[in-house]
């Protein structure tokens, strides 16, 4: 078994059926989590210090302003991650860590004297249960390089740039190790759906996943108006409808496909899905800007309304034009000096997450 499985096996101990279609499919989230770990592997590594970015973007199809902003934020938290070890630990990055029940790829590995420290990096933008993979991961640790009196495992959350810490000792991992056991008896016998089912293989042939989805669309659809959803029915299908809201655009990604692939798609009531193209243009900078003022008159109150500048895009640009060791003084100068000259305004926005405690 992977290690990255152990969190849905905890969850779901038949996730570790076979099936005979399992479920693998290709997400832009994959990619561009592909595209950081390999950018933050050779800046750990120091193959490449400075990794060029852009390069990696087009390798792996992801955007290059979405890559290096959580570039920078992992590069920022390895910094400080690695002072607070010491410098006297052994660093090891994508560690292969092989054991008889379980085994898998380590992002980063600290060894020290007293202590083993794990950290996994996230770029995904929904958190889950990553404390039961990282104790995987200190649990082979800890057979290959030898007991210590300490373990931590550390979970970096890139898309919200926070630091999740769990500190273990021995007997935290032997409790972990016995866990391991008692759910492999109930491989077969016990199922769980809920939100670790977005992540199972065997989600397309899972009985219980199935009636599991068909109560949510029933239960859903049950009140006729919004006052009908009281708080404690609202608490219970948030999660329950945020997977049912990704079954709906696995169904839309299918109709697509099969449009693109044959045409269109016919219709019961005798219209037909087509697929229709549209254009769209995007102006070059610097020729719109030097139109813009020269020949229709454009003040820079004008062009302040036409352009827009992303932090990220001038991090990255710094970065490109600075020493190394000195990016990140020039980089948060650079964007000091912007506020000092009020050229910064914060932008206030609200989006729905989920926190620990009622009252967080």
């Amino acid at each position: 078994m992977r290690v990255s499985a152990l969190p849905m096996f905890w969850a779901c101990p038949s996730s570790a059926l076979d099936c005979e279609h399992p479920y693998s499919p290709e997400s832009d989230a994959a990619a561009l989590g592909t595209a950081v770990h390999k950018a933050l592997q050779m800046m750990i590594n120091e193959a490449s210090p400075d990794p060029s970015l852009s390069v990696i973007a087009v390798e792996h199809d992801v955007d290059l302003e979405e890559l290096s902003r959580l570039y920078d934020i992992g590069r920022d938290a390895w910094t400080n991650l690695r002072l607070h070890a010491g410098l006297d630990a052994e660093v090891h990055s994508e560690l292969r860590l092989e054991g008889e029940a379980f085994s898998g790829t380590a992002d980063i590995v600290l060894v020290g004297q007293d202590e083993i420290v794990v950290i996994d990096w996230k770029s995904g933008r929904l958190r889950g249960d990553a404390e039961t993979q990282v104790m995987g991961y200190l649990d082979l640790a800890r057979k290959r390089f030898g007991p210590r009196p300490s373990y931590r495992g550390i979970v970096m959350w890139l898309q919200f740039g926070d630091i999740e810490a769990h500190d273990y000792e021995d007997e935290n991992l032997d409790a972990f190790e016995e866990t391991y056991a008692r759910k492999l008896e109930n491989i077969g016998k016990a199922y769980a759906p809920g939100v670790a089912c977005r992540y199972c293989r065997r989600q397309l042939e899972c009985s219980a996943r199935r009636e599991f989805m068909q109560a949510t669309a029933l239960a859903i659809a049950e009140p006729t108006c919004k006052k009908l959803f009281t708080p404690d029915l609202l608490a219970a299908l948030y999660d329950r409808a945020k997977m049912l809201e990704k079954c709906l655009d696995q169904f839309k990604d299918a109709v697509s496909l099969h449009v693109q692939e044959n045409g269109g798609l016919d219709l019961p009531n005798g219209k037909r899905i087509v697929e229709r193209h549209y254009q769209r243009e995007q102006y070059d900078p610097r020729t719109t800007w030097q139109v813009l003022t020269q020949q229709h008159g454009f003040t820079q109150e004008d062009m302040a309304q036409v352009l827009s500048v992303g932090t990220t895009a001038i991090k990255r640009i710094i970065g490109a034009k600075t020493d190394k060791g000195q990016k990140v003084e020039k980089q948060a100068q650079a964007l000091q000096d912007i506020r000092d000259a009020n050229g910064a305004r914060t932008i206030s926005y609200s989006k729905l997450i989920q926190v620990k405690g009622s009252n967080s």
